[in-house]
């Protein structure tokens, strides 16, 4: 008996091809059924030509080619963090830094992450590679023999580069976490009322409206009931290039599926609610920094994280940073989202089929259904970052102290 959630996905897939050829392909399976389909349909209709994720955004320059040229028998140490939801290495090469993350589905971060640099946000250029392939043997092989020598236990090492069906390898990012700053440095950073230091809270408010549009809680708490991972938030202390540039890392997307159990999914229509009912906060405030439920629960973040109390200034240039992001996010029509997610780049050892599998919990409705709301709100964000750019300090509201916000 066929399984019609197969169906729908190979017509999601397929579009081109009607419903009817596919039910025929599949009538002829019995084993491996979905693998088995998508390679007679990948025939009749070939795969794009995949490239590479480029367009550096604004993150220094274009780094892929560096990314992709690494002598793994060269690495001279590396270093351990557990920072995040899972660990990564930090991996010195001779000539160059990067990032090494295990991913069991690296094909939604991948995808936040090229739509970041779409629109032109700070992201860290990404590229995966494939467990069992002789590059990742060579990751593990040179990470081991280092542990060995400083007398930690190499199989260790084997044991969680294994427990991954993926590595992402990364762009360092020279600097140190919003949550890893001391409030000196925290003071240094954000208390400025210079261009500088207003653009970081305008560029962290460009990373808010991005983890709208994919659901990625786990940074900043504007949209969400949580308190946030700061650590997720880079700034940029020791790159001389870009000293105190904000860069987003850990690009998470959380797609929430519209039902479950063939039952209405109440979590679905919310969380587009909430996010409507936000920008509204956005656009309608009476006054410029008032203390809104999504900015309540930044200052708690912000105070908790590195006991840093955002200003009135501070709550205008996030606002403006939020409004920016929704309107450039806005201009990103439906056919460059699919041409995002169809052309992720394939790695080592992995057909074009079996990779779209994995792209699978991308759901295009439901960022598209997000960036209708951006849309929606778009001519009227535009103007009010106009309006906002151009207040006087006497202007901008006080409000009150995270200590005293706990309410809010």
């Amino acid at each position: 008996m066929q399984n019609p959630k197969i169906i729908e996905r190979l017509c999601e897939l397929y579009p081109t091809t009607s419903r009817e050829r596919i039910e025929s392909i599949l009538n002829k399976y019995t084993d491996n059924i979905l693998q088995a389909v998508i390679s007679d349909l990948d025939l009749e209709k070939p795969a794009p030509v995949l490239g590479v994720l480029n367009g550096s955004g604004d993150f220094d320059e274009d780094s892929t080619e560096q990314l992709r040229k690494i002598d793994w028998a060269s690495v001279k140490s590396f270093k351990s963090s557990e920072s995040g939801s899972v660990g990564v290495y930090i991996i010195n090469i001779k000539d160059k830094t990067v990032v090494v993350k295990g991913s069991k589905s690296p094909n939604s971060e991948l995808f936040a992450v090229s739509l970041a640099r779409h629109v032109n946000l700070s992201a860290p250029d990404t590229r995966v590679v494939a467990r069992e392939t002789d590059e990742m043997i060579a990751i593990s092989t040179s990470l081991q023999l280092i542990a060995k020598d400083k007398g930690l236990d190499p199989k260790a090492i084997e044991k969680k580069l294994n427990s991954f069906p993926f590595l992402l390898i990364m762009q360092f990012v020279e600097g140190v976490s919003l949550g890893d700053l001391s409030l000196e440095e925290a003071l240094k950073i954000f208390s400025g009322t210079d261009i500088a230091t207003r653009k970081r809270f305008r560029d962290i408010g460009k990373l808010i409206a991005l983890d709208m549009s994919v659901n990625n809680w786990d940074r900043l708490p504007f949209a969400w009931d949580n308190e946030g991972n700061t650590f997720n938030v880079m700034i940029q202390t020791k790159s001389e290039k870009h000293p105190g540039k904000v860069v987003g890392i850990d690009f998470g997307m959380t797609c929430i599926i519209p039902t479950i159990s063939n039952k209405p999914n109440p979590n679905y229509e919310a969380y587009f609610k909430r996010i409507s009912d936000l920008i509204k906060s956005l656009l309608h405030n009476s006054r410029p920094a008032y203390l809104t439920e999504g900015f309540a629960r930044l200052k708690l973040s912000f105070f908790k994280s590195v006991e840093y109390d955002l200003t009135p200034q501070n709550i205008v240039d996030l606002r403006i940073g939020i409004l920016d992001g929704i309107v450039r996010l806005a201009s990103v029509p439906s056919d460059v989202l699919e041409s995002l997610r169809e052309n992720l780049p394939v790695p080592e050892k992995y057909s074009v089929a079996q990779w779209k599998l994995g792209s699978s919990d991308i759901s295009l409705e439901f960022v598209g259904k997000v960036l209708n709301i951006f849309r929606e709100n778009k001519d009227e964000a535009s103007a009010l970052i106009e309006k906002l750019k151009s207040l006087s300090d006497a202007e901008i509201s006080p409000v009150v102290s995270s200590k005293q916000c706990l309410i809010c």
